[in-house]
């Protein structure tokens, strides 16, 4: 348990850091919407660097993720924004980007503190990005009567984001009870957590390395 511990605790700042290069080898043919995802892919690797270092020095690094998970939402939700065509008309992404910023803050200011973790706005994040990606499939569906979704670089971009909010979504309720009323089980959290980001990074990397052979499109 203890060796899957360690590893799980550098594992998704490693898979980050692969991601964001493969991503920067082959971020010259990313369409406008794939290059935001990249940037996002960036973000995570920095983000998920410091966070273990802010753990090491001070055995506390929620502060970390308090701020990077609005910053994450907001790349999110400009990717959908580019990404599909009816959101890039009304700027719909750009509106919920500057909402979770908002409920970022007010969540900061009077419920979580940047010390705690921050669950009520990790909820509010999962159910954006799900609705996107849910969305996003709903446009690729109705963009062809032929789909072959497996060829669509903006299929896997939303198909990696709500696997990973959906696997993980009851786990931030989950965490923040059991740290409160079963700290025995905060570990195995802890492990799936880290493993299920790590495996989401090394998803991306693998579409970034395949991205000259998919379809902005289906044709």
């Amino acid at each position: 348990m203890h060796l899957l511990l360690d590893v799980s605790r550098y594992f998704p700042a490693g898979c980050a850091i692969i991601a964001a290069i493969i991503g920067s080898i082959r971020q010259k043919e990313f369409d406008t919407a794939s290059r935001i995802y990249w940037y996002y892919t960036c973000a995570g690797a920095i983000a998920e660097v410091v966070a273990r270092m802010a753990a090491i020095e001070f055995g506390n690094n929620m502060a970390v993720y308090a701020v990077y998970s609005p910053i994450e939402l907001l790349l999110i939700c400009l990717y959908f924004n580019f990404s599909i065509p009816t959101l890039r008309r009304t700027g719909i992404g750009w509106y919920l980007a500057i909402l979770g910023i908002v409920v970022s803050v007010l969540n900061a200011v009077f419920f979580q503190p940047l010390t705690e973790f921050n669950s009520n706005f990790l909820y509010f994040e999962g159910i954006v990005i799900i609705g996107l990606s849910l969305y996003s499939f709903y446009h690729l569906v109705r963009s062809s009567d032929d789909l072959r979704l497996a060829k669509l670089r903006h299929f896997w971009f939303p198909f990696i984001q709500c696997a990973f909010w959906t696997i993980t979504f009851l786990n931030w309720g989950l965490y923040e009870y059991f740290n409160a009323h079963a700290q025995r089980f905060v570990v195995a959290i802890n492990i799936f957590i880290g493993m299920i980001s790590g495996v989401t990074y090394l998803c991306i990397a693998l579409v970034f390395w395949q991205y000259p052979k998919l379809k902005p499109t289906d044709e």
